[in-house]
């Protein structure tokens, strides 16, 4: 009989994510795994990519065809301690480093799988993958959780969910056909997509957003003003904190806050 790929892959993911909590390491209670599939030739891709907003997949791996997307979501209360402790949030902190090594561990469990299915396979990129000059990772796993619907994107590149906004979120691409057909868009929905994930980020040098005093209050970097996230003295703060992954997610104040269209 032959294996039901997607069945077959969510069923090593979920071993994984067993496995990765029983290490004496990892201290940290994690969620079930939600996977889904994205198309390689949505046609937002390449608007993406034109705005300089995240690497284009093709450019990744060339023979793909659908982009599996796992998230996994942090289960306990982190974001009061972060609100409580600031830059000093010790259990935010834990669970942004152990988040980021379960999404490897589930990244290598998706390419043995579709290895194991006779499937051509390439991970996106590291957590070390920067693009210096636009002070963003060059390819956003978080903006295809967002295509696939598993939650919403905010502030310096945040990733919203009834669960929160800390977790687990990679990608792998294949050559496999797991996704749905790509869906018509036509140039204003494309035009309206983008604007909506630019505001989100509440970069200043993306669109035109405002930013109320609580979350300007709330950045230890003075990175942020009315109009917008300078994201050059975001990742500066963020480097000391990670020098090699200068992630606004190791800081996170201003996560919970969104812009004031």
């Amino acid at each position: 009989m032959a294996r039901d790929p997607k069945k077959f892959i969510e069923r090593n993911v979920r071993e994984t994510v067993e496995q990765y909590q029983q290490r004496p390491e990892v201290s940290v209670r994690f969620g079930e795994p939600v996977i889904e599939y994205v198309n390689i030739f949505h046609p937002l891709f390449d608007r993406l990519y034109m705005e300089d907003i995240t690497e284009h997949p093709k450019a990744i791996y060339n023979p793909g065809h659908t982009i599996i997307v796992h998230y996994v979501p942090v289960l306990e209360d982190v974001e009061a301690d972060l609100k409580a402790n600031g830059p000093d949030a010790q259990r935010w902190e834990k669970a942004y480093y152990q988040s980021a090594m379960l999404a490897q561990f589930i990244n290598k469990s998706i390419k043995e799988s579709l290895s194991k299915m006779g499937r051509l396979s390439s991970i996106t990129g590291v957590s070390s993958d920067w693009n210096m000059d636009m002070h963003m990772p060059a390819w956003s796993s978080k903006i295809v959780a967002y295509m696939a619907g598993i939650g919403s994107i905010g502030p310096a590149g945040s990733f919203h969910t009834k669960d929160g906004f800390i977790a687990s979120i990679g990608t792998t691409i294949t050559d496999g056909l797991y996704a749905d057909e790509c869906p018509e868009m036509t140039m204003e929905e494309l035009d309206e997509e983008v604007r909506k994930i630019k505001a989100a980020f509440c970069y200043e040098d993306l669109a035109d957003v405002a930013c109320g005093e609580d979350m300007i209050a709330a950045c230890p970097a003075a990175a942020i003003s009315g109009k917008g996230i300078d994201k050059k003295k975001c990742l500066a703060y963020c480097a000391t904190r990670n020098k090699r992954i200068p992630d606004p997610d190791i800081c996170g104040l201003c996560f919970r806050f969104k812009s004031e269209e």
